[in-house]
C-alpha cells in the first residue's frame, strides 16, 4: 500500500513540474513573440535563442527565430534555421519557399532553384515562386557585363550601417548608424546599432575625406535619411520618424512610422523643417527624390492604393503645391518593396526592388522616364547588383563615378558605401535592309567630335564593337563594296551608364551605275596605251589591263582609298594614289595617266616611295623623315639604281605658282638625300607638274577637306634607269 501511495505521489510531482515547465516555456514564448511583434528584433532573437537551448525541436519559434534574422539583414543566420526548420516533420511548403529565398540572398543559387522546384510541386500557380525560379534561371545574363564595371569599397564606411549617398556641394551626403561620441546616443530596438543619422564627405570618384555630422541643426534623436536636394541645394528632403518636437506619433498598431520632412538653407542654415502634406501616421512616407526638371517629387510609401509592401508614388508640382500622389503602377511597383526612387540627368529613373527578378535581396533597376511615364523597368546585373541588398543609387555627370548601397560583405544591417564607374561601349550589327539578314566584311567606322576615326570589318554575324568615351558626340557608318552606305549618330552626353549602346545600321544591295575608270595615255603623243597593266601598289595583285581606248574600268567603291602601280613594257611606271573620301554624290570616278617612255628597271619596277607636304611647304616634313630615310636606305644598297623626283601640288593657287611651288619641292627631297650621305647621282631626273596630276576629285573651286587636299602635295619617288655594274663602280 505504502509503494503504490509513493508511485501515486511521484506521477503527481511529475505532472506539477511538467506542468510548471510547460507554464513557463509558454510565457517565454510570448514574452518573444511580444518583442517579435513589436519590431524590437535584436533582443527577440536572444529571447528565442534562449527557448531554444532549452526546447531545441521547437520549430515555430525557429521559424521566428530566422524572421529576426532576415529582417536584421543576417541572411546567413536566416538560411542556418531555416535549415533546420524543413527537414523536420511539420515542415510545410511555405517553409520551403522561405528556405529557398534564404539560399539565394546568400548566393547558393544551385541549391535556393532544387527547392523552388520542390515549392512548385505542390504549388504550381504561386506566381511569387514562379518569378524567383525565372530570377535563378536568368542569373548567367546578369553577370554577362561584369567585365566593364570597376568597384570601389569607400574608405568613409563605418563598422556600422552607411548608405544612401546624394551628391552634395563637391561631396556626397549619407545615412549612417556610426557611433557618434554623444552627439545622438539612443539605439534603434529593431537592429540594436544607434539610430540613422546624416553625415557629409568631400571629394569625388572614389577619394573622400573623413565624413562629419551634416545639417545637425534639423536632425533629431531618431531616424534621420537619406535624403535629396533640389538642383540649387537649397532645399532639403529628409527621411525620418514621425516625431515632432521630440514627441512620437505613432500609427494604431504602435509603430512610430517614416515620414518626409522638407527644409529650407537659410543664412547657411537648414532650419524650419515642415511636414510634407501626404505624410499619415498609419504608413510609410519617404526616401524622396526630385526629377530633373523638378516638376515631379517621387517617394516610397505603403499607403492604401498600391499593388504591396512599399510602392513608388510621385506627386506633380501644382504652383507651390503638390498635386495628389499617384501610384508609378506596374510597369516599376509589385507586390514586393520598391525604394529608394533616384532621376539621372539624361531622365534615367533607377530605384531599388525585392519582388522582380534579380540576384538576391534587393536589386537597383532602371528605367526611362518620358516626362509623363516609365519604360518597363530592367534590373542593373552585377556587379552593382549581388546577392546580397543592393540599393541607394547616386551619379556625378562631371566624374562619371556612380555610388551606391550594399551589405554585400556582412550579409546585415550594416550596410557600404561604394563607387563604380563603367567602361562605355557601342554595340552593333550590320545588316540587309528588310532581311535582317547579317552583312559580312562590311566596313564599319566611328568618327568622334573631334575626328579620331576608328574603323572594324565585321565578320559572318555582321556584329561590331567599338569603346567609347562620356561627353562625347559620334557618327558611325557602314558600308560595303556595291553595296549603299548607312550613317546613324549618338552621343554620351548626360548619359547614365546601364548598358551599351547599341546601333542597328542597314546596307541594301543595289546595281552600282558609276565607275572608277584609268585613262593611261602617251605622255608625248596623248594616244591611248592598250595593255597597261594596273597593279595594286607593291604587292603582286594584278587588277586588269586597259582596253584599245586606253581604259580600264571596275564598279566604283564608296570611300576608295587606293595606291595603284601603271605600267607597260616600254614604258616607266607611274604610282597613282587615288580616294574619293567624302565624295556623298555618286558620279563616275575618272582618272587619267600618262606613261613615258622609259627604260627597264627590271626588278625594281614596283619599287617606289610617296611623301607628303604642309600646305604651300616645300621642307620634308618629320613624318617624311621615316620615308626618306627608307629611299636613302635603298640608294645607299643598290649604287647601280637612279632615282626620278615626280613632285605635285593640290589645286588651290595658281598654275604658275604651283609649277614653281612643285619645282622647289622636287628640289627639296633631292637635296635631303644628298645632305644625309646619298650619291650626288642617285636622283637623275627631277620632274614637277604643278597641280596636273590630281589624285581625287578635289579640282579647283570643289569643297574638300584638308586630309583631301593633302593626297595630292606630294613627291612620288621610283627608279628611273638602272645603271650598269661597271659604270657604277666609276661613280
Amino acid at each position: 500500500m505504502k509503494r503504490t501511495l509513493s508511485k501515486l505521489f511521484s506521477a503527481i510531482a511529475l505532472l506539477i513540474i511538467f506542468q510548471f515547465s510547460a507554464s513557463a516555456q509558454k510565457v517565454q514564448i510570448e514574452k518573444a513573440n511580444e518583442l517579435y511583434n513589436n519590431l524590437d528584433y535584436s533582443k527577440a532573437i536572444v529571447a528565442y535563442e534562449e527557448i531554444l537551448k532549452k526546447h531545441p525541436d521547437l520549430t515555430s519559434i525557429k521559424v521566428k527565430l530566422a524572421e529576426c534574422y532576415r529582417l536584421t539583414a543576417r541572411t546567413e543566420k536566416a538560411e542556418y534555421w531555416l535549415a533546420q526548420v524543413v527537414k523536420s516533420h511539420d515542415a510545410t511548403s511555405q517553409h520551403k519557399l522561405m528556405y529557398a529565398r534564404a539560399l539565394l540572398s546568400n548566393g547558393n543559387f544551385k541549391e535556393a532553384k532544387s527547392w523552388v522546384k520542390d515549392y512548385l510541386v505542390n504549388n504550381p500557380d504561386d506566381r511569387s515562386a514562379n518569378f524567383l525560379l525565372s530570377s535563378i534561371e536568368n542569373l548567367p545574363k546578369y553577370y554577362k557585363d561584369t567585365g566593364n564595371y570597376f568597384i570601389w569599397k569607400l574608405i568613409i564606411n563605418s563598422q556600422n550601417a552607411d548608405f544612401s549617398p546624394v551628391l552634395f556641394n563637391n561631396g556626397i551626403v549619407f545615412a549612417s548608424s556610426r557611433e557618434t561620441k554623444g552627439l545622438f546616443e539612443k539605439k534603434h530596438t529593431w537592429t540594436g546599432e544607434p539610430f540613422l543619422h546624416l553625415y557629409y564627405s568631400k571629394g569625388k570618384g572614389n577619394t573622400f575625406l573623413e565624413a562629419e555630422p551634416f545639417a545637425t541643426d534639423v536632425q533629431i534623436r531618431y531616424n534621420d535619411g537619406p535624403v535629396c536636394f533640389n538642383n540649387k541645394g537649397d532645399e532639403i528632403y529628409i527621411t525620418r520618424n514621425n516625431v515632432v518636437k521630440r514627441k512620437e506619433f505613432t500609427s494604431q498598431d504602435g509603430e512610430v512610422k517614416l515620414k518626409l520632412f522638407i527644409a529650407k538653407n537659410i543664412n547657411s542654415q537648414w532650419k524650419n523643417p515642415v511636414s510634407f502634406k501626404y505624410n499619415n501616421d498609419e504608413f510609410n512616407t519617404g526616401h524622396a527624390f526630385l526629377s530633373v526638371d523638378e516638376n515631379y517629387l517621387f517617394f516610397s510609401s505603403d499607403r492604401p492604393g498600391g499593388l504591396g509592401g512599399m510602392d513608388i508614388w510621385m506627386c506633380k508640382r501644382n504652383g507651390n503645391d503638390w498635386d495628389e500622389p499617384v501610384n508609378l503602377g506596374s510597369q516599376i511597383n509589385t507586390s514586393g518593396n520598391e525604394l529608394f526612387p533616384y532621376m539621372h540627368a539624361d531622365s534615367t529613373f533607377l530605384f531599388a526592388s525585392d519582388g522582380r527578378d534579380g540576384i538576391g535581396g534587393l536589386d537597383i533597376y532602371y528605367s526611362k522616364w518620358d516626362g509623363s511615364k516609365m519604360t518597363e523597368a530592367r534590373n542593373m546585373g552585377a556587379p552593382v547588383n549581388s546577392s546580397g541588398d543592393d540599393f541607394g543609387v547616386a551619379f556625378d555627370k562631371k566624374t562619371h563615378y556612380g555610388y551606391f548601397s550594399s551589405n554585400r560583405e556582412t550579409r546585415s544591417v550594416d550596410d557600404d558605401i561604394y563607387s563604380f564607374r563603367r567602361l562605355l561601349k557601342v554595340q552593333g550589327i550590320v545588316v540587309e535592309k528588310g532581311t535582317d539578314n547579317p552583312v559580312e566584311h562590311a566596313k564599319v567606322k566611328l568618327k568622334n567630335s573631334k575626328k579620331t576615326e576608328l574603323e572594324f570589318q565585321t565578320m559572318k554575324d555582321g556584329k561590331f564593337e567599338f569603346p567609347i568615351d562620356y561627353d562625347e558626340s559620334y557618327l558611325i557608318e557602314a558600308s560595303k563594296e556595291l553595296i549603299s552606305r548607312d550613317i546613324e549618330s549618338f552621343n554620351t552626353l548626360n548619359y547614365f551608364p546601364s548598358e551599351n549602346l547599341f546601333v542597328k545600321l542597314e546596307l541594301e544591295k543595289q546595281e552600282r551605275k558609276f565607275n572608277l575608270i584609268v585613262k593611261v595615255l602617251d605622255e608625248k603623243t596623248k594616244k591611248p596605251l592598250d595593255k597597261a597593266e594596273i597593279a595594286v601598289d607593291q604587292s603582286d595583285v594584278v587588277l586588269g589591263y586597259t582596253d584599245k581606248e586606253g581604259l580600264w574600268t571596275q564598279p566604283l567603291e564608296r570611300d576608295l582609298k587606293k595606291t595603284l602601280m601603271i605600267t607597260r613594257s616600254g614604258y616607266d611606271p607611274k604610282v597613282v594614289t587615288i580616294s574619293n573620301l567624302g565624295q556623298r554624290v555618286d558620279t563616275d570616278f575618272e582618272v587619267t595617266v600618262e606613261l613615258s617612255k622609259g627604260n627597264d628597271v627590271g626588278p625594281y619596277a614596283r619599287w617606289y616611295k610617296i611623301i607628303y607636304y604642309d600646305f604651300d611647304k616645300s621642307n620634308i616634313r618629320p613624318d617624311a623623315v621615316k620615308t626618306m630615310m627608307e629611299v636613302l636606305q635603298f640608294v645607299k644598297e643598290h649604287p647601280d639604281a637612279r632615282l626620278l623626283m615626280n613632285s605635285y601640288c593640290d589645286s588651290r593657287g595658281t598654275t604658275a605658282y604651283n609649277m614653281k611651288l612643285s619645282e622647289r619641292r622636287a628640289k627639296a627631297a633631292t637635296q635631303w638625300l644628298i645632305n644625309n650621305g646619298a650619291n650626288q647621282n642617285s636622283v637623275e631626273k627631277m620632274d614637277w607638274g604643278g597641280k596636273t596630276m590630281l589624285m581625287n576629285r578635289c579640282a579647283e573651286g570643289v569643297d574638300c577637306t584638308e586630309d583631301e587636299h593633302q593626297l595630292n602635295r606630294r613627291t612620288e619617288i621610283r627608279v628611273y634607269r638602272v645603271e650598269s655594274r661597271s659604270t657604277s663602280k666609276t661613280n
